[in-house]
């Protein structure tokens, strides 16, 4: 491997670690649950894909620069939320964690909300927070709507 190709890697791995670090600020799940969805590098490279690199670092900084708590930590989160720039794709982070699609943001070229991918809308984080299963997907078995809901194993 030469060192343009590692550069590129580390820069992508740097880029995905940051992208997780803001993920878990503004959604309160951990990194390492985020991490385990098998989804992050999926969804980070889909929001670089949307924003452009320069937009998407920029944001992603501003995210992961969040306090992970704290008394100013819901100012800051709603201050991010009412930017006319970064609300449009920190709503469209958290719709993406949560239910695996995108919405269109208004100004971005060739745009249109859909799903991300089949292995992030499978992995999304709505199906084990409600404790069912992403239809068409991951069928629970036999017998299972016999049996009540399991607790959530998320956090």
């Amino acid at each position: 491997m030469n060192s343009h190709n590692t550069d590129s890697v580390d820069k992508n791995a740097q880029r995905l670690s940051i992208f997780l670090k803001g993920s878990a600020r503004i959604l309160e799940f951990s990194s390492i649950t985020l991490l385990g969805t098998g989804i992050g590098s999926t969804l980070c490279n889909f929001f670089v894909e949307q924003l452009g690199q320069e937009r998407f670092d920029a944001w992603s900084e501003r995210l992961a620069a969040l306090p992970p708590g704290g008394p100013d930590k819901a100012q800051k989160v709603e201050a991010l939320l009412a930017d006319p720039a970064d609300g449009p794709p920190t709503r469209n982070l958290m719709y993406a964690w949560y239910t695996g699609t995108w919405n269109a943001i208004p100004g971005l070229p060739n745009d249109a909300t859909r799903v991300i991918s089949s292995r992030a809308y499978q992995e999304a984080l709505v199906w084990p927070l409600i404790g069912a299963h992403p239809g068409g997907a991951k069928q629970q078995g036999w017998d299972a709507w016999s049996r009540p809901p399991s607790m959530s194993p998320l956090r």
